[in-house]
């Protein structure tokens, strides 16, 4: 369920993204804009993502453990 994990903050100002995931496993992540396309991906490392690529916008963040996708929305300032 989403509740597995929790982004912050939100919105972003700085370039890093929090993710706090409440098991320990590895997992990769994807970053989506709004009109579906991939924008960012890779393995998630320190439970931390550099957005300092992205414009200002909204995104969504999609976790991937192997067993099953999470995904929440997030603001970049």
């Amino acid at each position: 369920s989403d509740s597995e994990f929790k982004i912050y903050p939100n919105p972003v100002s700085g370039n890093i993204l929090n993710v706090k995931l409440f098991y320990d496993s590895a997992v990769s992540y994807r970053i989506i804009n709004m009109i579906g396309q991939t924008v960012l991906s890779g393995e998630l490392k320190d439970q931390q993502i550099n957005v300092e690529s992205l414009k200002s916008g909204m995104y969504f963040v999609e976790i991937n453990d192997g067993e099953e996708t999470m995904t929440k929305k997030f603001v970049r300032r």
